[in-house]
């Protein structure tokens, strides 16, 4: 399973993929509820924006 960037959709990276017996898989364009960083990146810049901070420490006990 990968992601639709451009260099994921190469006919040679496929065709490979294929011949190794796996089968190609592309993750929906913007799948938030599969890449659970996403989660942790909304916390963060929810709550980095809502007191304005730039510090570290603080960041990373969101």
């Amino acid at each position: 399973m990968i992601n639709n960037a451009s260099f994921h959709k190469r006919p040679h990276l496929k065709t490979r993929i294929e011949k190794d017996g796996h089968i190609l898989e592309y993750l929906p364009s913007y799948s938030t509820d599969l890449n659970p960083i996403e989660k942790k990146l909304f916390q963060a810049k929810s709550s980095g924006m809502k007191y304005h901070c730039t510090e570290i420490p603080f960041l990373k006990s969101i």
